[in-house]
């Protein structure tokens, strides 16, 4: 996690499954926003990793680099 003075990039690398979603929600809560999220590391989301990710850009985090893989997944209906 980086602090700027125009927020906060969060790195998010491995995978984000249901058991890592409420520590995202609980770190993003605290940190100073706007938020970006890097996701150049995230190797896999499931469902529920997806869900928490479309949810922070829903609340207005922006997405960078992400990898093309996930991208795909982001794009696909929600279940």
């Amino acid at each position: 996690m980086i602090d700027a003075e125009d927020g906060t990039v969060l790195q998010l690398a491995g995978r984000l499954a249901a058991d890592s979603v409420a520590e995202l929600g609980r770190v993003c809560r605290e940190v100073d926003w706007p938020l970006r999220l890097d996701l150049s590391e995230l190797t896999y989301a499931d469902d529920t990793g997806l869900a928490a990710i479309r949810e922070l850009v829903a609340r207005g985090a922006e997405l960078e680099r992400v990898p093309p893989f996930v991208a795909l997944l982001l794009e696909r209906r929600e279940p």
